[in-house]
């Protein structure tokens, strides 16, 4: 029917079910998708939540450069648009990730 953005809400939850399944791979694949539509349609909230999933991927497998880019795109998109919740969430995921990795300093910045 058409309905691009109901695509990437049902791509988003599938990915959230392939990650808690440990296919995290499958999930990172869904997430691209919702990436690839939002900013084809231009729904920047689904492209902030899609980047700030990603980039909890990239931190489970480790890869702490990919994530911390990711979720300060993510926090860039969620500042710009007032989304407090999305900003609220990557704020805590990266600084959380910050932390973990011993970047105290940026951890408890505001610029982080």
């Amino acid at each position: 029917i058409g309905n691009v953005q109901g695509k990437a809400a049902t791509l988003g939850e599938m990915a959230k079910i392939y990650e808690s399944q440990g296919l995290v791979e499958k999930a990172f694949e869904q997430y691209q998708q919702v990436l690839e539509i939002a900013r084809q349609i231009g729904t920047v909230q689904y492209e902030a939540t899609a980047l700030h999933q990603m980039a909890g991927i990239y931190a489970q497998q480790g890869q702490v450069e990919q994530a911390i880019a990711l979720y300060q795109q993510s926090l860039e998109i969620a500042d710009r648009i007032g989304d407090v919740q999305t900003k609220a969430a990557t704020l805590a995921m990266l600084g959380n990730l910050l932390r973990n990795n011993g970047d105290f300093q940026t951890a408890i910045s505001k610029d982080c």
